[in-house]
């Protein structure tokens, strides 16, 4: 159900987007979710009408959204907000990553979806040389008792290679690495994607801005940071924050300072440290870490942004090489027969 109720990511954004318009005017949520009902069909106007029943009956509006198609990372934004601190801003939050998340997405399709056809293409064209072209080469080359060219005798190994048992084999493989990967425990796989180099540096900023944005608010909303590292141990809905804060929490049982317990993990940034330690002298650490979480959220985005914009030049690239080889492999024993004749 979750998946047809929105199209898409936008239209999240902008429902939740839209529902903190109308807190922001002044309503209470029963009564925005009324409105809102007004406004919506179908599919959309049932789950608003269910949300707005679970809310009469004292249930809390995040653990409602994961029947919207919610992310787990959104809903955990909201449920936070709604129970310890600013909803509306929570409501902010959840709309503004929902969108990043879909710009990121159309971005991603419109970068791949080229590269994809050229690729298409180029399996096609190897499949061709590989059954039609290069077995007649070989051959016409047996018989006359002459080798064919050493480029040409490569792609012709290559492309032995990936013939459909092998292309099964892999799959398997890739099937069999998944299977093993989600059956390891949060903290595990994360500990897994930080020996990736090209992952571990996205992952640290993603971790980082999470852990962030999660005890900031709890922090300007006054509560101590030992309630705050509480409220993350119980109510975080992020498996892997749950176990952070109990960690954290026993650093400072232990005598450490925060910056100084957070200064011994490798999977955050280490800027959180120092932007920690800056607020510990300030007394000032939910501030700090609020305007770190939203840098974070800025470049973070401007970033995947930019990579992906990289991205396509550089797979076409890689593409056009790949058929300059086979154009090569294919011309050059037409060139050496020429040259017999």
């Amino acid at each position: 159900m979750g998946k047809r109720v929105f199209r898409n990511n936008l239209a999240r954004s902008d429902w939740l987007l839209q529902l903190h318009s109308l807190f922001d005017e002044g309503y209470s949520l029963s009564e925005s979710l009324q409105l809102l009902m007004e406004f919506e069909k179908g599919k959309r106007k049932d789950w608003c009408r269910n949300l707005y029943l679970a809310l009469e009956a004292g249930d809390d509006l995040a653990p409602q959204l994961s029947a919207g198609g919610f992310s787990k990372e959104v809903i955990n934004i909201i449920h936070l907000s709604e129970r310890y601190g600013d909803l509306k801003k929570g409501l902010m939050n959840g709309s503004s990553i929902l969108k990043k998340k879909h710009e990121l997405s159309h971005k991603g399709k419109k970068v791949l979806s080229y590269p994809l056809f050229l690729f298409v293409g180029l399996i096609i064209m190897g499949s061709i040389l590989s059954e039609g072209v290069f077995p007649h080469f070989l051959a016409f080359f047996e018989s006359v008792d002459q080798e064919l060219p050493v480029m040409t005798k490569l792609v012709i190994v290559l492309l032995s290679i990936f013939k459909l048992p092998v292309l099964l084999v892999l799959l398997g493989i890739i099937f069999l690495v998944i299977i093993w990967f989600r059956r390891k425990s949060v903290y595990e796989q994360i500990h897994f994607c930080m020996k990736i180099p090209f992952i571990r540096p996205v992952m640290k900023t993603i971790l980082t801005y999470y852990l962030a944005s999660q005890l900031a608010p709890l922090l300007v909303n006054g509560f101590s940071l030992h309630r705050a590292l509480v409220i993350l141990q119980e109510d975080s809905q992020l498996p892997f924050f749950q176990i952070e804060a109990t960690s954290i929490m026993q650093d400072l049982i232990n005598g450490d300072l925060l910056s100084e317990s957070i200064e011994k993990r490798t999977y955050f940034e280490g800027q959180l440290s120092s932007i920690i330690a800056l607020g510990e002298a300030k007394g000032s650490i939910g501030k700090e870490l609020e305007k770190y979480a939203n840098f974070l959220f800025r470049t973070t985005f401007d970033r995947i942004q930019h990579g992906m914009t990289v991205l396509q030049p550089m797979l076409i690239g890689l593409i056009g090489i790949v058929v300059m080889f086979l154009f090569l492999s294919m011309m050059l024993p037409i060139f050496h027969i020429v040259d017999g004749w």
